[in-house]
């Protein structure tokens, strides 16, 4: 049997863990300039940029072709926002990974 107690407290944790989801204008904000992002906009588009100067009612993307266009985006606008990772980024985290397996069997191998 289920004690009541026990749902009210699942009900009450699964709700802070919906309301705790931060906003589109909460992450863009928190993000520094330049910062590869991905957004979806509510049309469904898919664009991915840099992120420029951020207003109160909406943001810079700078695209990444050659031609470095800028376009601005009100929030109301983007339904979901989130950072990309850069090739440095990912060059970074091989590295860490696989110098020190690389070093170890150097040393085993001997």
């Amino acid at each position: 049997m289920t004690h009541p107690y026990r749902v009210a407290a699942l009900l009450a944790v699964f709700s802070l863990c919906v309301s705790a989801a931060p906003t589109v204008p909460e992450q863009v904000q928190k993000w520094p300039l330049g910062r590869r992002l991905s957004i979806v906009l509510k049309t469904g588009d898919n664009i991915v940029g840099r992120l420029g100067p951020v207003q109160t009612e909406g943001f810079v993307l700078i695209s990444e072709n050659r031609a470095h266009s800028e376009r601005f985006f009100r929030f109301d606008e983007v339904q979901s926002a989130k950072t990309k990772m850069t090739t440095a980024h990912k060059w970074g985290i091989a590295t860490a990974i696989y110098a020190p397996l690389l070093i170890m069997s150097l040393i085993l191998g001997k």
